[in-house]
């Protein structure tokens, strides 16, 4: 329910009208939000995440 909330507040309330959130997005700000938290045992699908490339 807090991370329902958490994320509502952090991401969705800072979205204009009409928006997409790419499954990464999500997933990543879900496993930040956990880590943060000191919850390590996530879902398989937060643990499987590619590393991010760098766009320099």
């Amino acid at each position: 329910m807090q991370l329902r909330e958490d994320f509502c507040d952090d991401v969705l309330s800072q979205l204009c009208d009409q928006w997409r959130l790419r499954r990464g997005v999500v997933l990543r700000w879900s496993l930040a939000w956990n880590l943060q938290r000191g919850i390590n045992e996530v879902p398989a699908a937060l643990r499987e995440l590619p590393p991010l490339q760098s766009q320099t």
